[in-house]
Parts: structure tokens; sequence; C-alpha cells
């Protein structure tokens, strides 16, 4: 898994379409995308400013902090 804020990871995905995996802690939340690193930048920002659709997402947000953002495409 790589970590949500590493923008070089993000970048190598920004194209690709797919199902992607974020887990926060020991929490998982599963989507898919035709722009998956598009989608996990707006992801990220919105965790960021807690205006992120998931209440549950942001929680663990706060809780684990960045550095245990990570995700994986499936």
């Amino acid at each position: 898994m790589e970590n949500l804020y590493t923008t070089k990871a993000l970048v190598k995905t920004y194209n690709k379409s797919g199902i992607y995996l974020i887990q926060i802690g020991n929490r998982y939340y599963i989507g898919s995308s035709i722009s998956i690193g598009k989608r996990l930048m707006t992801h990220r920002s919105r965790l960021k400013r807690s205006k992120h659709e998931n209440i549950i997402m942001i929680n663990c947000f706060k809780k684990y902090g960045a550095n245990h953002c990570h995700f994986k495409v499936l």
C-alpha cells in the first residue's frame, strides 16, 4: 500500500481507471473511478478539510492522521 499523501504515487494512477482501496487505521473504503489518481486527490483534499461525504472516514482521519492513510489499486 502507498501513502495517500504521496503525490508521486497519485501521479502514476492519474489516468488509470479501476477499483481502489483506501485504508485509514483499521477502516477500509473501496471505490471505483475512471481516473483513480484524480479521485484519490479529491478524497485527500476533502479529508484534510473535513468535508468528505463519509463521516466514518473523517473520524478515522482525525484519529489516525495523514501518516496512516494508504491506498492500493485493486
